[in-house]
């Protein structure tokens, strides 16, 4: 789910009829809900023309990362580069299709999952990810 609505599905997943628009609803909600918290106050950025660096935790199927450049080549984006620190090898040329630069250091056989590759693998809170988008927007300073 993308800003705008704008839904990105795996071809390979059959989520037909009222499945997929209760899936696609939830997703909705999520969408707003992060946009709500993590800009308040501030707008985003115009990302049209723009070259775009997505940086990922490591990658498993790839389609968080197909999604992302997906929305940003539809937001009008210029150049997309994706890294992540691993992947597995099947992924690597379904992503490099998608965007113009991939960078994977660590592209592992066997691939038993993201968090195998972390000793700690926790989720990041909200408010973390607000801090961090005020810090960039240079709405805080470092010291807050």
């Amino acid at each position: 789910m993308g800003p705008g609505g704008m839904v990105v599905a795996p071809e390979h997943v059959n989520i037909g009829g009222a499945r997929f628009s209760e899936w696609v609803e939830a997703a909705r909600r999520e969408q707003r809900r992060r946009e709500a918290a993590y800009h308040e106050g501030l707008q985003p950025p115009s990302l049209a023309g723009r070259d775009v660096v997505i940086v990922d935790d490591g990658i498993a199927t790839g389609w968080t990362g197909r999604a992302a450049v997906r929305v940003l080549r539809g937001m009008g984006c210029g150049r997309v580069a994706l890294a992540a620190p691993v992947t597995p090898p099947d992924t690597v040329a379904a992503l490099a299709a998608e965007c113009d630069l991939l960078e994977v250091p660590v592209v592992a056989e066997p691939f038993p999952g993201v968090s195998a590759f972390y000793g700690d693998f926790g989720d990041v809170a909200d408010a973390t990810v607000v801090r961090l988008i005020q810090l960039a927007a240079g709405a805080l300073s470092q010291s807050e």
